[in-house]
């Protein structure tokens, strides 16, 4: 799989190495917020990780499936439904949403690092 990662601060990109490593992943690091003028650089990817904090609207879901991308890898401490992401229009676009921690510890490493939200 190949994922499209959006990131602020550069810790964040750590822990995923090491996941992403361990699971075989390729990866490409975008240093930008995920909105609509940067979507589209993820267009040849599987997936896109972004933070809890990003926004994902109708019209970012649109650009979404223009380019392919069949899943939103969530960074996330704990499973948050807010009002910046519409997880109901992502699932019923056949767009697969998963948690992944945003600290992990090594205990949630080596316990698999992704979880799926209803």
């Amino acid at each position: 799989m190949k994922i499209a990662f959006y990131y602020k601060r550069q810790q964040e990109k750590t822990w995923f190495n090491i996941a992403a490593a361990d699971e075989g992943f390729e990866v490409s690091y975008i240093k930008k917020d995920f909105n609509k003028e940067s979507v589209s650089l993820a267009e040849c990817f599987d997936a896109v990780c972004i933070s809890e904090t990003d926004k994902i609207d109708n019209e970012i879901i649109d650009c979404i499936k223009k380019y392919g991308i069949d899943a939103v890898l969530l960074r996330s401490d704990e499973i948050n439904f807010k009002d910046n992401i519409n997880y109901s229009i992502l699932k019923n676009n056949g767009i697969i949403v998963i948690r992944v921690p945003a600290n992990p510890t090594e205990k949630l490493i080596s316990q698999r690092w992704v979880s799926y939200l209803p």
